[in-house]
């Protein structure tokens, strides 16, 4: 048996060279496009995500404020008469009842009433804070002089990024 011949392998020399001054340039003229491009797209992202954590941070002061604003409402203590709410104090911007709690606003503040406690900010600049005690149907306001007779009041929190509106029954006039 012959063995078939192998042909001589030849090894060529790698030449090594480095890049001309012209690539170079023509490199970081391409990079740079890109980069030009890409910018303002990372820039209104960033925007974005700044502004919605803003708003989420807002948002949640104002439902937190909300809750509590919609917890005292409707624990509201019973008034003299039967089916009615113990308001001493009732106003546009202010509810305080008989066992005395209540909310009001103070300035720019709004204030969580506590007869067995200081007073204590619930929610600071405020720029609206409304109370409307509103009849059965849920659209006709009652009488100033009679907030007590009130079956639902509108509630309405709002600072310079955010609003919140709400309908609060409390418990006492449900008896009704």
């Amino acid at each position: 048996m012959n063995p078939i011949p192998r042909s001589p392998v030849r090894c060529i020399p790698m030449i090594r060279r480095g890049m001309t001054l012209l690539e170079v340039m023509a490199s970081i003229v391409i990079l740079s496009i890109a980069a030009t491009a890409v910018l303002p797209v990372i820039d209104a992202s960033a925007r974005t995500y700044s502004e919605t954590a803003r708003t989420r941070n807002e948002t949640g002061r104002i439902r937190y404020a909300m809750d509590r604003a919609i917890r005292i409402i409707r624990q509201a203590p019973p008034g003299d008469t039967s089916g009615t709410i113990g308001i001493t104090r009732f106003d546009a911007q202010t509810i305080e009842f008989t066992d005395g709690t209540g909310l009001e606003l103070s300035g720019t503040s709004l204030m969580l009433l506590d007869a067995t406690q200081d007073d204590a900010v619930l929610l600071d600049d405020v720029d609206t804070f409304e109370i409307v005690a509103l009849d059965t149907d849920g659209v006709t306001e009652v009488p100033a002089d009679a907030p007590e007779t009130a079956y639902v009041y509108r509630v309405r929190i709002a600072t310079a990024d955010a609003e919140l509106r709400t309908m609060v029954f409390p418990r006492v006039g449900m008896t009704r």
